[in-house]
């Protein structure tokens, strides 16, 4: 895999990570925000319960109070209130108790009270930095967005001109096969071996590499012909040569050979064109 389309599949792999991030986070967000429903309702709750203890320490105070009154009252009457003092002793000793119970649930309650609203701190304290890290998560997804988009891009840029160079390079092979073939003629002396288009160096690619790249496109299957017809005009000029010159005497088909074979070249030029454009496109 070549640069280009390591990044932008890195991209694409980073961008699911960012996305799984984002997701968590807002799930720790909806998390934090019920959290803190709870403990707000938790807080209410414990704030009315409080009110509640208020009231009955009150209520104890006050019967403690009727009770050290009906005690007083009792000890005033003698002998005839020794049973009424014995119950107010007793209701003495149990508004007693009712209070220090309620202190101590009163301590309890304020002790939860404390514990929850430290906790709604860190709750709220934890929702804020899950909305500011999403918040940056957010902003990093939209610039990786972007970072994806132009490694597509550079990733396409960078297939286009790796295509151009191939048929460049194809180009300049049929090139130089022509230059040895007007050489051969020219100097009545063989430069160049006979060979079918399968042979040569633009007919090796044509069947290997260009074949796993561009087989899917029309432009592709033009090249065979004009290629094919190339080489056996080529063949047909080279044999006036060897084994015998005669040149001469069949220059005028040679020369119409030569504007044959630059007239398929062109051919085969345009469906090299052809052939990568397609290939830069969807296929249907």
């Amino acid at each position: 895999m070549d640069i280009s389309k390591l990044t932008e599949s890195n991209a694409h792999n980073s961008i699911d990570v960012i996305g799984e991030i984002t997701q968590r986070l807002h799930a720790l967000i909806m998390s934090a925000d019920t959290s803190s429903q709870s403990i707000t309702v938790l807080n209410e709750k414990t704030r009315e319960i409080n009110s509640i203890v208020d009231l009955i320490k009150e209520i104890a105070e006050q019967t403690n109070l009727l009770a050290l009154n009906a005690a007083i009252e009792a000890a005033r009457a003698g002998e005839h209130g020794r049973g009424f003092a014995v119950v107010a002793d007793e209701v003495r000793k149990l508004a007693e108790r009712t209070q220090k119970a309620t202190s101590e649930i009163a301590i309890s309650i304020q002790t939860l009270q404390q514990d929850a609203s430290d906790l709604q701190e860190s709750s709220e304290s934890t929702n804020e930095i899950a909305q500011k890290s999403l918040s940056t998560i957010e902003k990093f997804t939209k610039t990786f967005d972007d970072f994806s988009d132009g490694a597509k891009q550079a990733s396409a840029y960078a297939s286009s001109i790796e295509n151009m160079v191939y048929v460049l390079l194809a180009k300049i092979d049929h090139t130089i096969y022509k230059s040895n073939a007007y050489t051969s003629i020219i100097r009545r002396q063989k430069r160049l071996e006979n060979m079918n288009h399968t042979q040569c160096h633009l007919g090796k690619w044509y069947l290997g590499t260009a074949k796993n790249k561009f087989s899917k496109t029309n432009g592709y299957s033009k090249v065979d012909a004009p290629h094919s017809e190339i080489h056996r005009l080529t063949n047909l000029n080279l044999s006036y040569i060897h084994p015998t010159d005669r040149v001469i005497e069949n220059h005028k088909e040679i020369i119409e050979n030569f504007i044959k074979i630059e007239e398929n070249s062109l051919k085969m030029y345009d469906s090299l064109e052809e052939m990568v454009k397609e290939s830069e496109q969807p296929l249907n």
